[in-house]
C-alpha cells in the first residue's frame, strides 16, 4: 500500500476526479443515491473563502483503493469538516486501509469538529438490512465500531439532510442517516448547527440555498429546541 495522499481537490487533475467519483460510487448500494459525474463535478465547484473539499486516499500497484471525500467549512471563526464519503474498495476491504486514510486525514487537519453521516439502520426493514450487509461486506453495527474508533459520537437526535429522499413529514429529505460528531470541547447546538447549515450548503446545494435545506435543518430545529447536544452511550 502507498502512504496516504491528501490534497485540495480543486489542485486534482482528472484523472484522479474521475477515480475519486468511481471510487465511492461503487460503494453506494442504492442507485437512486448515487451521484452524476455533472453533480460530482457541480459540488467540487462550489468551493469559495468559505468551503474546500478535499481528496484523501491511498494506491496499491497504481491503483486507487481507499479514500475519502470531505470538506473543510469555516464558520463564524470555527472550522468544521465535513466527511461526505469513505470508501475502500470491496477486493481491498479489512485490511485497515479505510482506517488509515480516516487516521492520516485527521492528524493531518487538527479541525475542532468533525461530523459524518452514518446509515442509521433503525430506519431500515431486515431485508434492507441484509442487502446493505452483503453489499458492503460489513455490518450496521460494525461500521458503527468503526467510526467510534475514529473518536465519532452518535448525535441524539433524529437526524435529516436536504438529500431527495422519500416522501416524509417534512417533504422529501433523506431521514436514514444518524449524525456522528468528533470534538474534543463541549459542543453547543447552534455552534453544531452553524456547521450544518454550511455543510447542507455546499454538499447538497451546489453553494446555493434551497426549499430542501431549509426543510432539513428545520426537521433538527424543532428537536433541538432548547436542549444541548447529547450522545447516544455505545
Amino acid at each position: 500500500m502507498d502512504s496516504v495522499r491528501i490534497v485540495n481537490a480543486k489542485e486534482a487533475d482528472d484523472q484522479l476526479i474521475q477515480e475519486m467519483f468511481e471510487g465511492y460510487n461503487a460503494a453506494i448500494r442504492l442507485e437512486s443515491d448515487k451521484d452524476t459525474k455533472e453533480e460530482f463535478l457541480e459540488i467540487l465547484s462550489s468551493v469559495d473563502d468559505q468551503a474546500q473539499f478535499y481528496f484523501a486516499y491511498t494506491k496499491e500497484k497504481g491503483r486507487l483503493v481507499s479514500g475519502t471525500v470531505s470538506v473543510r467549512l469555516w464558520v463564524d471563526g470555527r472550522v468544521y469538516h465535513g466527511i461526505v464519503y469513505a470508501f475502500t474498495n470491496q477486493s481491498y476491504r479489512k485490511r485497515g486501509l479505510g482506517r488509515a486514510v480516516i487516521e492520516a486525514l485527521l492528524s493531518h487537519y487538527p479541525d475542532e469538529c468533525w461530523f459524518c453521516e452514518v446509515l442509521d439502520q433503525k430506519g431500515l426493514s431486515k431485508e434492507e438490512i441484509e442487502e446493505e450487509e452483503v453489499f458492503c461486506g460489513v455490518t450496521c453495527v460494525e461500521r458503527e465500531k468503526f467510526w467510534q474508533l475514529m473518536g465519532f459520537r452518535k448525535v441524539d437526535i433524529d437526524y435529516a439532510n436536504p438529500g431527495l429522499g422519500d416522501e416524509n413529514e417534512f417533504g422529501d429529505v433523506i431521514v436514514y442517516n444518524n449524525l456522528w460528531v468528533r470534538t474534543e470541547k463541549n459542543l453547543q447546538w447552534d455552534a453544531l448547527l452553524d456547521g450544518l447549515g454550511a455543510y447542507f450548503l455546499y454538499e447538497y446545494g451546489g453553494g446555493k440555498t434551497s426549499d430542501r435545506l431549509d426543510r432539513a435543518t428545520d426537521y433538527i430545529e424543532k428537536q433541538i429546541a432548547g436542549k444541548s447536544v447529547a450522545f447516544v452511550m455505545p
